[in-house]
């Protein structure tokens, strides 16, 4: 396989494996936080009982994924012109890993820890707001690290009189 094909198959890949985070976040904003946001805790029965919504298969499994395409696909692309966007985008990955895990998460295991009651809280759904608030911004810095990763594909790996060269 040439050198230009790796840092382009690599970064084709984190590409691929970050998009299909983000999309799972869209999906988790729109459809969970929305309904778990709107009533708690009396929304929180689709988390109850035996087969209650339960999405940490994915994140438990995805992110590992993203992060070591990262460090693979920046160890291909090193000497190149994208280094920079892919140190951007990395950059705010890791801002958002932190804000997830730092504010996101542990607001939200505090809410569910409360468990369904068929009633509305309007102290939770105040918190309920801040969550789903900070979960939209999270999403915001992720969709930011996409398109980092978008415009370094879109960035030739090496200049095309080098190549040409060759």
């Amino acid at each position: 396989m040439k050198r230009v094909e790796v840092p382009n198959l690599t970064l084709a890949a984190l590409v691929a494996s970050c998009f299909i985070q983000i999309g799972a976040q869209l999906f988790a904003l729109v459809v969970v936080a929305g309904t778990v946001a709107e009533a708690p805790p009396r929304s929180f029965a689709m988390f109850a009982g035996e087969y209650g919504y339960d999405s940490s298969g994915f994140w438990n499994t995805v992110p590992t994924i993203t992060s070591v395409l990262f460090l693979v696909a920046l160890i291909a692309n090193w000497k190149s012109r994208r280094r920079r966007l892919l140190l951007v985008a990395l950059s705010l990955f890791v801002i958002g890993s932190l804000i997830a895990g730092l504010l996101v998460e542990p607001l939200f295991s505090e809410m569910i820890a409360i468990g369904y009651s068929d009633r509305v809280d309007s102290a939770l759904q105040s918190r309920a707001a801040k969550w789903y608030a900070l979960d939209w911004m999270l999403w915001g810095v992720a969709a930011s690290a996409g398109v980092a990763l978008l415009l370094a594909l879109l960035t030739p790996a090496h200049d095309q009189e080098a190549v040409l060269r060759k």
